[in-house]
């Protein structure tokens, strides 16, 4: 679901194995920065894949990560009961 959902917001423009690197490594750096905020996503993203995101697909992602922080921090669900339901996440 996880590498799916970054496939669906980058309109399935690269491959699976480099959604997967994005995501592992995304949701990696979310997780232990403490001001985690679309800035510091953006530096993380420079690094090796910001050409593949556009400003609607940078804002889609960096609400998926916080959606996922929420869910794995304050609830204590795992990514993939993370669930997309229209525009929103829910766990």
């Amino acid at each position: 679901m996880q590498v799916q959902m970054v496939l669906l917001i980058l309109n399935n423009s690269i491959d699976k194995n480099e959604a997967r690197n994005i995501f592992v490594k995304s949701v990696s750096m979310s997780r232990v920065t403490s001001n985690f905020d679309k800035e510091r996503l953006v530096k993380h993203l420079s690094g090796y894949c910001l050409q593949h995101f556009n400003e609607q697909q940078l804002d889609k992602f960096f609400n998926y990560l916080t959606a996922l922080t929420v869910a794995m921090k304050v609830h204590g669900s795992s990514p993939v009961e993370i669930k997309r339901d229209g525009d929103a996440y829910v766990w």
